[in-house]
């Protein structure tokens, strides 16, 4: 009182700077408060880019996001997780998203809020059986419909993984993406994803995400029923990079957007 007393005068009463006192103190507190918000939002806008990696259980993802930031397969076994999980290496932020079902309410709307790509893996091996080609396709309706995956126009990459394991599979080429066998695993998970299609949205666990419509009246296509780049690839699960190199180069093209 004192200070602000010399720095306006010996004219002002009392009374009066006791209100001068309280203004500029309020002043003070609502400009803390702005600069504090100001921290605590900048944080969230700037969110490291990361390549989101999604797909059911079991379908490699902690192999192939280790191999690609690593260039080695992980030194134990691995584990089912209940969390996302980031790997850092190689100039790639990867984060392996948990596909057990009790994990797939996870926080996937705050890891495609800050995604530069989703790459969603599927086992080569079990792509076309009945139960795990729904399982498959209702996962990913849950990306596809997602807000900020649509809002966003994520770019998403469709990887058959461990296609080293089948039988008289296809073989890693330069003409791989437009193989028989790719094309007609396209097929299949459009179909799949037709089937549900007429569903409502699923929930991703947050009460923010709204809710889409997956596709049109019409049959779903990736072309026409998905905003964002859609490209599909194959995988092996040997540590060797041309096996991995589709995905390795989706990764790095989307970091650098």
């Amino acid at each position: 009182m004192d200070a602000l007393s010399n720095i306006l005068g010996d004219n002002m009463s009392p009374e009066h700077l006791t209100y001068v006192s309280y203004a500029v103190m309020a002043i003070i507190t609502i400009i803390t408060i702005f600069f504090l918000r100001s921290q605590m939002f900048g944080k969230k806008t700037s969110r490291k880019k990361h390549i989101l990696f999604v797909g059911p259980e079991k379908t490699g993802k902690t192999v192939l996001t280790n191999l690609l930031a690593h260039g080695t397969k992980p030194h134990h076994d691995t584990v089912t997780s209940m969390t996302p999980t980031r790997r850092t290496g190689n100039n790639l932020e990867l984060t392996d998203f948990p596909g057990s079902a009790q994990a797939r309410d996870a926080s996937l709307d705050q890891q495609l809020a800050s995604a530069a790509g989703v790459v969603f893996v599927i086992d080569g091996r079990f792509s076309t059986m009945t139960e795990e080609a729904r399982s498959t396709a209702q996962l990913m309706k849950r990306v596809l419909v997602n807000a900020a995956f649509r809002e966003r126009q994520i770019p998403l990459l469709v990887a058959f993984n461990k296609i080293d394991l089948i039988s008289n599979g296809p073989k890693i080429t330069d003409e791989i993406s437009s193989s028989v066998w790719l094309q007609e695993q396209r097929s299949l998970l459009e179909r799949e994803l037709d089937g549900i299609k007429d569903e409502m949205l699923t929930s991703t666990g947050d009460n923010n995400t709204a809710s889409h419509q997956l596709g049109t009246e019409e049959k779903f296509v990736f072309q026409d029923d998905v905003d964002s780049p859609v490209d599909f690839c194959c995988n092996t699960c040997e540590e060797e990079t041309n096996g991995i190199r589709m995905v390795s180069l989706f990764c790095r093209n989307s970091l650098q957007k």
